[in-house]
């Protein structure tokens, strides 16, 4: 049948599956392209409406504009640039062109496609993370009249496992520092000093100082979410603290632009690939358990609301047991029972 294509207003051809011998086929067919022509005419004010250029990017610049949200904006508009590959890709011009498989199907597209400079693909949660943009997309889409339903919420595609952060050993601390020092990238070393001692993630290494109390040993950060909170300022950073006032500096650590690729590409320079900058915040959360801290007091110093996500971060091994083995005293030796 020939039918009117709603992406480019042409004509197209397609099977009805209707056999052509049949003379109450014909007929039919007919009824069908007419039907689908009219579904198309009707689909493409919408569709002109809905495309996402229009209004998508605005959308997501509206909705995380405020200051705190700055992070949000910068990690869902790179989610976003990821989803106009797969748009134009697969010729999808407006929501309402999404259905039931639109989610497995980019998981599977994003995986196998656009490899990163370093010619590995995107992992799995990284394309769940976008597919997450893309419902909050939706969701305006479904407010703005553009569908009737969110194609890729509760897609039930369940994340791929979590490669677990190392902690970073004494012998590979201190060649680090011995790195660093060689560099002179000044921010860097402050960087790393900041993230050893207050386990603080790379973004929040360079909050003002005057977020810093060094009377009442006291330091503030912006965490995940926006959220101000406090805690305490460990006693090793107050020489970076006032070498940083004297120097007439307004933050503690000056990041570069791209300070994460930057880390990135340090750690493989020195031959420690599997290390990257949060592992600092790995380290001080494992020194803190095997140092018997209890756990609401490490959490309080890293500022963790979850506990949950607190014991994801410690890295614990056999020799670090001793005190669990020791605690158990069984009363006679089992081979005398």
């Amino acid at each position: 049948m020939a039918f009117v294509d709603p992406k480019s207003g042409r004509r197209r051809t397609t099977s009805t599956g209707l056999r052509h011998d049949v003379p109450t086929n014909s007929k039919l067919a007919l009824e069908l392209a007419r039907k689908r022509s009219q579904d198309a005419i009707a689909l493409k004010p919408i569709l002109d409406q809905s495309k996402w250029s229009l209004w998508a990017p605005q959308e997501l610049k509206q909705r995380y504009g405020q200051p705190s949200q700055r992070k949000t904006l910068q990690r869902y508009e790179r989610c976003y640039r990821a989803l106009e590959l797969w748009f134009a890709e697969r010729s999808i011009i407006g929501p309402a062109q999404l259905n039931a498989n639109s989610a497995s199907d980019y998981v599977r597209w994003r995986e196998t496609n656009h490899p990163r400079r370093s010619g590995k693909f995107a992992t799995r949660n990284t394309a769940l993370l976008e597919l997450k943009c893309l419902s909050v997309l939706l969701e305006r889409a479904r407010k703005l009249g553009f569908i009737d339903v969110n194609q890729v919420h509760r897609h039930g595609i369940k994340r791929g496992d979590i490669e677990e952060k190392p902690e970073i050993s004494d012998h590979e601390s201190k060649l680090i520092r011995k790195e660093l020092a060689k560099r002179r990238v000044q921010w860097m070393t402050d960087c790393f000093e900041v993230g050893m001692h207050q386990g603080c993630r790379l973004s929040e290494t360079s909050m003002p100082l005057t977020w810093i109390d060094v009377e009442r040993r006291v330091i503030t950060f912006q965490i995940k979410g926006g959220k101000i909170k406090a805690t305490a300022l460990h006693p090793g950073l107050i020489p970076l603290v006032r070498r940083r006032r004297s120097e007439g500096a307004a933050r503690l650590v000056d990041l570069a632009p791209m300070a994460s690729k930057e880390w990135w590409l340090f750690f493989r320079e020195i031959g420690m690939p599997h290390l990257c900058f949060h592992c600092t915040r790995v380290t001080v959360i494992t020194k803190m358990a095997r140092a018997g801290v209890a756990e609401a007091v490490a959490m309080a110093y890293v500022l963790h609301s979850s506990s949950l996500v607190h014991k994801i971060y410690q890295r614990l091994g056999a020799a670090d047991l001793g005190s669990a083995v020791a605690a158990i005293n069984s009363p006679r030796p089992l081979s005398a029972r």
